[in-house]
């Protein structure tokens, strides 16, 4: 009934600035001996740091191969969607990333990955103008007229959100997975799981 102790996590940017001061506020109401320590950083550099013991855990877009040696548990998915310039003729998505200079997500993410990997067998040839660490600057740089982009659903908010035009990514439209990742023998798995079911019943996933 009272847990405590450090859960040092890492995340994912775009996912932290949403869901986790929610979720952590209402765990800390809850476990007042609770402490998080939280690292931002790429998918990939995260799960390493979670092989190497560095993180307890971490929340990630779950790779697209299984990672050996660790665990992934599944949080949410998010649509994926293609956004260009408000002034953009484009009537589909991979118009608007063809028609415009595309602002990449840094393939090195578990974003940029599934996003690469959809534009590499849909054979889209796509004009590579800037390859950028979150998904907020891809928006800001659509916004300005810059080009086009592929972000999370979730981050089309306020006055710039409202403002691009945006189309579901791919053909069937196509989602990334957000996950917990951490190893089998973690030994504050407790302390993660209670944070992965508050992710859970936050997300509106925790029913399913």
């Amino acid at each position: 009934d009272e847990l405590a102790g450090v859960l040092t996590l890492g995340c994912i940017s775009g996912f932290s600035s949403d869901l986790i001061p929610i979720a952590l506020g209402n765990l800390r109401r809850r476990y007042p001996q609770l402490q998080v320590r939280i690292e931002e950083g790429q998918s990939s550099s995260l799960i390493r740091m979670v092989r190497r013991r560095e993180l307890d855990a971490a929340i990630v877009t779950e790779p697209l191969t299984p990672e050996p040696g660790l665990e992934a548990l599944l949080i949410t998915t998010e649509p994926l969607i293609a956004i260009a310039p408000p002034d953009s003729k484009a009537q589909t998505w991979d118009e608007a990333l063809t028609s415009h200079p595309f602002m990449r997500v840094n393939r090195l993410s578990g974003m940029g990955a599934v996003i690469d990997t959809v534009i590499r067998t849909t054979g889209l040839i796509v004009t590579d103008a800037m390859e950028l660490d979150s998904s907020d600057v891809v928006l800001s740089m659509v916004h300005a007229g810059l080009g086009a982009g592929v972000i999370p659903a979730g981050r089309l908010k306020g006055e710039q959100g409202e403002a691009v035009q945006s189309f579901p990514f791919g053909d069937p439209p196509v989602s990334r997975r957000v996950a917990l990742i951490e190893r089998p023998d973690y030994e504050r798995s407790d302390l993660s799981q209670v944070l992965y079911l508050e992710l859970k019943r936050l997300t509106g996933d925790g029913a399913r």
